[in-house]
């Protein structure tokens, strides 16, 4: 059996740091090293830990001196890995016992890295959604081409990850301006297959404290801008990767798009028709972001019918 390294990065998780132990250390698939990097919480979440230690000697606990920060975080404990298999690990989740075996089974398929789909939960634990993927609009991204998809947006969360060890060199050391799952999979894509599981084997709790979450609700102005130059900073160190020539087409494009749109955020009176142009131009390069395209089409142009659509979607979507 393969040894499966799960890494796991915690700042002042005690609220739930114990449920998720819990569903990870049961997993049915038994040869699992557990790596703990404490990033200098000031609770009682290293205490916790130190007592799931007591009991189960797989746990391994490492305390930075310094705060990291989340990319750091995860790129110390990926380095301190032994396994062959490399799951990234959120310290206020669920796991379900099968999920290390499902995605081990699945990335043995010729996989380089492979992630799975995640139920949706509250505070409490209730499920608000069946689907994380199908409620931000991801479900129909995963194809062939899936570089293409990662250049404009990320299409899951690392805590649904598991890649093969002999990546590690590829995806480490993480930039500090891309979140570390953004850039795990669009370095992954260029060299190896990507593999999705269609089935939802956790849970991701949605709180106020979540490092990464994700976002559905219209913006103001000054955050659409402060977005758009993250996005062109991002796309530009994507371009200056290994093996990115043949998506030249692509890199054009979307820095067409950024340009245009924060034109259109900046001066929305002079430069409505140009956007919408390049908006639809999008489309056909990326016709699988129809979904994100439109949204974003309706809320720089008509932000209280977007809004209104947020809420009725919202409405129907917890519900699922």
């Amino acid at each position: 059996m393969a040894k499966v390294s799960i890494i796991l990065p915690t700042y002042n998780g005690y609220q739930y740091i114990s449920s998720l132990l819990d569903s990870i250390l049961l997993q049915t698939y038994k040869d699992i090293e557990y790596i703990i990097i404490d990033d200098k919480s000031a609770d009682n979440t290293v205490r916790i830990i130190q007592n799931y230690m007591k009991k189960d000697s797989r746990i391994n606990l490492y305390i930075n001196l310094v705060h990291l920060g989340i990319n750091k975080n995860f790129e110390r404990g990926i380095k301190l890995a032994k396994g062959n298999y490399i799951f990234l690990c959120d310290q206020d989740d669920l796991w379900d016992r099968t999920k290390v075996e499902k995605m081990v089974n699945k990335i043995k398929c010729g996989y380089g890295l492979v992630y799975c789909d995640l139920k949706v939960i509250d505070v409490t634990g209730k499920v608000i959604s069946r689907s994380f993927h199908r409620l931000i609009g991801t479900d129909n991204l995963y194809t062939k081409n899936i570089t293409k998809y990662l250049l404009f947006r990320n299409l899951t969360n690392g805590c649904s990850i598991c890649f093969k060890r002999e990546l590690i060199n590829d995806v480490i050391p993480f930039p500090d301006n891309v979140i570390y799952d953004w850039w795990l999979m669009f370095k992954v894509s260029l060299k190896y297959k990507i593999g999705k599981l269609d089935e939802q084997i956790m849970s991701y709790r949605i709180h106020d404290n979540n490092a990464i979450g994700f976002s559905i609700i219209s913006k103001n102005n000054k955050i659409k801008i402060e977005n758009i130059q993250k996005a062109v900073t991002r796309l530009d160190l994507f371009s200056k990767q290994k093996d990115v020539s043949r998506y030249s087409r692509y890199f054009y494009i979307l820095n067409r798009y950024y340009n245009i749109k924060l034109k259109f955020i900046k001066d929305n009176k002079t430069n409505l028709i140009r956007y919408l142009l390049i908006s639809f131009e999008l489309l056909y390069y990326f016709p699988r972001l129809y979904k994100h395209v439109l949204k974003n089409i309706t809320e720089d142009t008509m932000p209280k019918l977007h809004m209104i659509l947020i809420k009725t979607w919202l409405n129907r979507r917890m519900k699922i």
